[in-house]
């Protein structure tokens, strides 16, 4: 049987085999950004929205920097 880590292409980069508890924690910080999106959404203030957004997409970009070759 083939592991995940065994498979070549994509756009990761090597240390995300190597540092997948980082990755890990850096999926359950976006996960838990997302809630905050989401309930910031549904409140329909803008300020919040656009402050859940920001804290959101940050973290998106600190994983791309970190894990994924462009």
């Amino acid at each position: 049987m083939v592991s995940v880590q065994d498979t070549e292409g994509g756009k990761a980069k090597a240390n995300i085999w190597t540092d997948a508890a980082k990755f890990k924690a850096n999926g359950d910080k976006l996960a838990a950004d997302a809630a905050r999106l989401d309930a910031a959404a549904k409140s329909g203030n803008l300020d919040q929205i656009k402050a859940a957004f920001g804290a959101y997409a940050g973290n998106c970009k600190t994983c791309h920097d970190e894990f994924r070759n462009n």
